[in-house]
């Protein structure tokens, strides 16, 4: 006797799995990722009872093994967000942190008065934009045509939406980057995660050898400058969309980029011609 009534049709059937992915993707903790694999687990061990064709218990098992990668996945994420919170979670910025920088020097900018609250810095517009914060946590928000680098490191990162940019960040735990394109990224942290990312180049030193992306295109993803390329381990690439693809087309692995050492010859503020015209 099987455990769900009507398996037979549930497992020829795509809807299940479909339904089975849309609860990973919605799932908030490891428990209901667990109980959720423990419905794969029964429904791969039932399923060998079954009178079927060899495509479709081929079709089935491919199914299978696509859950336990998106099971897997979606835990390893929501490890990475427990991870972001390792120390005080990220407060909700005041207005009075929230800077607009309209191609002004960083001595211009005003900092916050109040050291407990994560600086929000946004609109950042045709400059290299050195961020220097005592706080350990550090977002940032709408970068164009602009160079922004890290003068101290911080606990984690999160930047969202910037193009035609340039970012040399250097972070003691994860980075989060949300809704970039035509930027180019060099990074060293603890841990990586991409959303949203395209038509663009990633040089990383990550502590695990590990990035994690989701709805992103075009990426090119190589070692960071700094690394002896003999001595790297291979980067890996977890991708949310297409978990088992022997061969992905959302990235490719690069060995060689652009010499990027003449962005430490920029002063902070605002770019000149000449430099928006290197910028990607």
């Amino acid at each position: 006797m099987h455990k769900y009534p009507e398996l037979q049709r549930i497992l020829f059937s795509d809807i299940n799995f479909v339904d089975l992915k849309f609860e990973i993707i919605e799932a908030k903790d490891k428990q209901e990722l667990n109980a959720i694999k423990q419905k794969v687990v029964h429904i791969d061990q039932d399923a060998l009872g079954l009178d079927n064709t060899s495509y479709e218990k081929r079709r089935i098992k491919d199914q299978v093994a696509n859950l336990h990668k998106l099971v897997d996945l979606k835990l390893n994420s929501v490890d990475v967000k427990r991870f972001t919170f390792r120390n005080e979670p990220i407060p909700n910025p005041s207005p009075q942190i929230v800077h607009k920088h309209h191609q002004q020097p960083n001595s211009q900018i005003a900092q916050p008065n109040n050291t407990l609250a994560t600086p929000l810095v946004s609109g950042i517009q045709g400059v290299k934009y050195t961020v220097n914060s005592t706080n350990s946590h550090l977002l940032i928000a709408d970068i164009s045509k602009s160079i922004v680098i890290t003068g101290s490191t911080p606990s984690s990162i999160n930047i969202h939406n910037g193009s035609h940019s340039i970012l040399q960040l250097n972070c003691n735990g994860p980075i989060f980057l949300h809704d970039l394109q035509h930027t180019i990224i060099i990074l060293q942290c603890h841990q990586l995660r991409l959303h949203n990312i395209v038509n663009s180049t990633i040089l990383v030193d990550v502590s695990n050898d590990k990035i994690i992306i989701e709805n992103c295109s075009n990426l090119s993803v190589g070692n960071h400058p700094s690394l002896d390329l003999t001595m790297c381990r291979p980067i890996q690439v977890d991708d949310f969309n297409q978990p088992t693809a022997r061969q992905n087309s959302h990235y490719s692995k690069v060995d060689t980029h652009a010499d990027l050492t003449w962005i430490q010859g920029v002063n902070d503020g605002a770019l000149q011609p000449q430099v928006i015209r290197l910028l990607p």
